[in-house]
This record gives structure tokens, C-alpha cells and sequence, in this order.
């Protein structure tokens, strides 16, 4: 009796630690998985909630243009979420788009004056009529903020005040008939408001050359052209019985050069820079040319005087001639090519022909105003 209460006493207390073990068992088993799912909150395939601090406003930055559509990672709030974002407006082309002038604040403020005074370069008197030319500068900063001037001097004055000039880069040069004024350029600044300076004039120059025909013969009586350059200015003279020419009062600049008629030079144009006092060019020799026998009769067959004959070749060339007391007028110097003439006079009216010139030979053309 006493062992088999022993025996129940002893199975009682297994059984009572194995419920323990059993307890402590599921409590270790459970700290385990609690374990792996806490480390594994950051593990691809699960989602989680990113939240961004409350002070730091999150960007997200557009997707290019090219990126290949699909889903993409979360990676917080957007700060345009819930609400329609407006489109980018195009860049403004105008003066928004432009680079700021790193001058602006020279030029900025109140207006300014230029005043000086001009002497002559030599003994030459000074003239009485001149006008000084005041306009943006070709060479300094803030010409674009230049106005032009133009003022006319006609007592002989040579000091000069130019008032209620825009700060800004000037050129200023004088300007009188037959003489040269050199260019000279003036900063007005917020430094300089007030400046002074010296200009000078010079006289003009003279130009010359020499002429010859085919034949090394001095070429008479052909118009030369000398046309500036810019200004579209011109001198005109002929040449003499030795086939000389010279040119007077030329300003310093570019020039062309034409030999016979500007509209149809006997030689093609070339281009000089002039420079006074004075420029001796090279002799030049035209090609062999024609001439042209011209007579004009009224519809008796008498001669028609003062009667003004005119007209230009295909391949250069100019008529312009006046009939004598004979009906009869001589062109000369053409280059050889077709002529398509037109005489005129005041009573008769007016009539057109057309003649070939060539070989150097002189050829005819006959006019015949009929009835009237």
C-alpha cells in the first residue's frame, strides 16, 4: 500500500513538469517567430509605409522622357499629391530670356555732354561752315544706348558742347567740304559725364592715274568714277589727250574704281583705299574697241541736228551722243557686242534701231524719223 501511493505521487509530478516543458516550449517558439518577422520588415516582397518628417517637404523628381513605363518603388508622398499640377510654361524668348548686361549700372543715371574743341592738322584756314556727327561707337561697350547727333556750325566756331547725351559709347568725328575728320571715340559713363576732347581736320586729298587703249595710245575722253564706299559718294572727271585723269577734294576711305560708264565699265571695277594727301594709281590698258558712225535724217533725208542719241551693249559699253549740224554723231571706245540705240528730238519724237559692233572696225547706224 505504501509503494503504490509513492508510485501515484511520482506519476503526478511528471506529469506536472512535462506541462511545464510543454508551456515553456510554445513561449521559446513563439520569442522565435516573433523574432523573424520583426527582422524581416525590410525584406523584398513585403510593402511598408514610408513617412517622411513632418518639416522636410519630399520632391519627387519627373520621370524622363525615355524611361520605360512599369511599377516602380514607393518612395513616399508626392508634395502634388491630390491636387492637378500645372503644366511647365516655355522658356520666354523675350527679354526675360536674355543675359543681364554686365554695364547696365555704368550707364545708369542722369544724361551727360561731350565738349571739345577742333584744330586744323596744317596751315589750312579754318572753315567757316562744318558740322560735327555724334553716333554710337563701332568699337566701345554701350553703343547700343547711343542716339545720333548732328550739329551744324556756321560762324566758324571751333569749340562745340553737345548737352543731354545718353550715358553710353560714342564716336564723334567733324565734317567739312574738302576735308578729312577723323573718327574719335568717347566713353560717357557714370565716371566720365563731362568729358573733353580734341578733334582734328585735315584737307582732301587728289587721286591720278593713267589711261592707254589697245594699242598702249593714250585713251581720250573715257569717264572715270571713283563711289564711296558706305556713303555711295562720287567724283567723276575724263581723261585728257594723254590719257591722264585726276580726281580733287577725295576724302580718306574705300572707293570703287570704274573705268567708263558706272552702269557698263569698259574694265572691271576695282576697289582703293584713298588716304590724303595724295594716291597716284597704276595705268591701266582697255581691251580693243569699236566705234560707232551715227547719222539721223528727218523724213526729206535732211540732216537732224541736236539730236540725242542713246544706248547700251550687251557686253558693256555706253552711247550717249549729241548729232552735229550733219546729222552725225561718233561713239567711241565700245566694247564689241549688240547696241540697242533710241534717238530723241524735240520736234521729231523719237526712234529705236539696234547695230552690231565688233573687230575692233567702226560700224554705221541710220536713223530716218518718217512723216508725221
Amino acid at each position: 500500500m505504501h509503494r503504490v501511493w509513492a508510485h501515484a505521487k511520482v506519476t503526478r509530478r511528471g506529469r506536472a513538469a512535462g506541462a511545464l516543458l510543454l508551456v515553456l516550449l510554445i513561449a521559446a517558439l513563439a520569442a522565435v517567430v516573433g523574432w523573424t518577422a520583426f527582422s524581416s520588415d525590410d525584406e523584398p516582397g513585403e510593402e511598408t509605409e514610408a513617412v517622411a518628417p513632418p518639416s522636410v517637404e519630399v520632391a519627387v523628381p519627373a520621370a524622363p522622357a525615355d524611361a520605360v513605363a512599369g511599377p516602380r518603388e514607393a518612395v513616399g508622398p508626392s508634395a502634388d499629391a491630390g491636387r492637378e499640377v500645372a503644366p511647365t510654361p516655355p522658356k520666354d524668348l523675350g527679354l526675360a530670356g536674355r543675359k543681364p548686361d554686365p554695364h547696365a549700372e555704368r550707364f545708369e543715371g542722369s544724361h551727360g555732354r561731350i565738349r571739345g574743341y577742333i584744330e586744323m592738322a596744317d596751315d589750312t584756314p579754318f572753315p567757316k561752315s562744318w558740322r560735327l556727327v555724334v553716333g554710337p561707337s563701332t568699337t566701345l561697350v554701350g553703343r547700343e544706348r547711343a542716339e545720333n547727333r548732328v550739329v551744324e556750325f556756321f560762324a566758324g566756331e571751333q569749340e562745340f558742347v553737345v548737352e543731354g547725351l545718353p550715358l553710353a559709347g560714342y564716336d564723334v568725328r567733324p565734317e567739312a567740304d574738302g576735308m578729312n575728320g577723323r573718327r574719335h571715340p568717347v566713353m560717357l559713363d557714370r565716371r566720365s559725364k563731362n568729358p573733353y576732347i580734341t578733334l582734328h581736320l585735315s584737307p582732301a586729298g587728289f587721286l591720278t592715274g593713267r589711261l592707254v587703249d589697245a594699242e598702249g595710245l593714250p585713251a581720250e575722253g573715257v569717264e572715270i568714277t571713283i563711289e564711296a564706299s558706305g556713303s555711295g559718294s562720287v567724283w567723276e572727271t575724263k581723261t585728257d589727250a594723254l590719257g591722264y585723269y585726276r580726281m580733287d577734294r577725295v576724302l580718306d576711305g574705300e572707293y570703287k574704281l570704274s573705268f567708263g560708264p558706272r552702269t557698263n565699265p569698259l574694265l572691271a571695277p576695282e576697289w582703293i583705299r584713298f588716304s590724303a594727301p595724295s594716291m597716284t594709281f597704276p595705268e591701266r590698258k582697255l581691251p580693243t574697241l569699236s566705234e560707232l558712225s551715227i547719222l539721223v535724217l528727218d523724213a526729206q533725208g535732211h540732216p537732224v541736228a541736236n539730236a540725242v542719241v542713246e544706248g547700251s551693249g550687251n557686253a558693256g559699253g555706253y552711247v550717249r551722243e549729241e548729232t552735229d549740224a550733219y546729222g552725225k554723231a561718233l561713239a567711241k571706245l565700245l566694247p564689241d557686242g549688240r547696241y540697242r540705240l533710241t534717238v530723241r528730238h524735240e520736234t521729231l519724237g523719237r526712234m529705236r534701231n539696234s547695230v552690231d559692233v565688233a573687230g575692233g572696225e567702226t560700224a554705221e547706224v541710220r536713223f530716218r524719223f518718217r512723216p508725221r
